[in-house]
């Protein structure tokens, strides 16, 4: 994880953990906000889908600037524990000249098993939140679908457009949460030490 997080050029220091809950607050009121407004202002199922591919877009922007984990940026390194594309590649040298290999630091992007052991703890922690959320989905549509009819005084738009909402949830949840979780969970980072003017 990353200690710092520079917006517009300013480094903002994240390395205590009220911080970065503080952060993970932000982010879950900027989306809920999103989505508070998607319901309120989505009249028909094509504005519906029209704002939900708005907010998804927003969520990965979202995602990529501050959260990090499935992009190189932002403060959790990247799940996939593979080397970024410019240090992938392999130098190529004309009329087969001898090649050195060149010396590539994986400190920058590889993760430790601890961290590994961290990620997996929070994927396994956020889907089982996202189980739930597809539960109440397939309830739902389950609702609309049966004979019986559980829920006859609601329209049927209405539970149409509430379980596209859910299901825009179970894809936002997706996303964001184990980073959230990771974000939430880890202690303060040590000090580090200054360097002795000696």
């Amino acid at each position: 994880m990353r200690a710092e997080l520079i917006l517009f050029g300013k480094p903002i220091d994240l390395s205590r953990q009220h911080r970065r809950r503080i952060l993970v607050v932000c982010v879950y009121a900027a989306l809920l906000l999103a989505l508070a407004s998607l319901a309120w202002f989505a009249s028909t199922p094509s504005n519906l889908l029209v704002g939900s591919t708005y907010v998804f877009f927003f969520t990965l922007g979202i995602n990529y600037v501050l959260l990090g984990g499935y992009a190189r940026s932002g403060l959790i390194r990247a799940f996939a524990n593979t080397p970024p594309p410019e240090t992938a590649r392999t130098p190529f040298i004309p009329l087969a000249l001898r090649v050195r290999p060149i010396e590539i630091v994986d400190t920058e992007w590889r993760n430790d098993e601890r961290e590994l052991q961290v990620r997996d703890r929070a994927h396994y922690s956020a889907y089982q939140v996202v189980s739930i959320t597809l539960v109440f989905i397939w309830l739902l549509n389950s609702w609309t679908i049966s004979p019986l009819r559980f829920v006859k005084w609601w329209p049927q738009t209405i539970v149409h457009d509430t379980a596209s909402l859910l299901a825009l949830v179970g894809v936002l949840l997706s996303i964001t949460l184990p980073q959230a979780i990771i974000l939430w969970r880890e202690p303060d980072m040590a000090e580090l030490p200054l360097d002795d003017e000696n």
